[in-house]
């Protein structure tokens, strides 16, 4: 029989036999340890939310940025072969007005050769 009731000794859930005080100050240790579990618990579901909006943000952010550069360079882009086109017409035309000049330099020529034919026949 037990003559103090702080000897008696029962097996846990792990087989070991406990007084009343060191199971008290197991359960105490689990109760704080599962306090702690569900604060930092808390404190991670806080974190991933926060997290998680950031991420948000920054996705839309860079969804915005890379909308505003695709724009852009389509603008430039655009610019660029306008110039290029207008650059290249223009060359074109010059070419082209060069050709024409040759063309009439050599009409003025021929038209001065045959006047010239034209006289030394008319002469003869």
């Amino acid at each position: 029989m037990v003559s103090d009731v702080g000897t008696y000794k029962t097996p846990n859930e792990h087989g070991v036999y406990e007084d009343f005080d060191t199971w008290r100050e197991r359960k105490a240790a689990e109760a704080a340890a599962h306090q702690r579990e569900r604060g930092l618990e808390a404190r991670l579901t806080a974190l991933e939310r926060r997290v998680n909006a950031r991420y948000s943000e920054v996705v839309e952010a860079m969804t915005l940025a890379f909308g505003d550069l695709r724009e852009e360079m389509r603008e430039t882009h655009e610019t660029l072969v306008g110039r290029q086109v207008q650059r290249a017409t223009k060359d074109a035309s010059r070419a082209f007005a060069n050709e024409i000049q040759k063309l009439r330099n050599e009409v003025t020529f021929l038209e001065r050769r045959v006047k010239e034919l034209e006289s030394k026949r008319g002469t003869k």
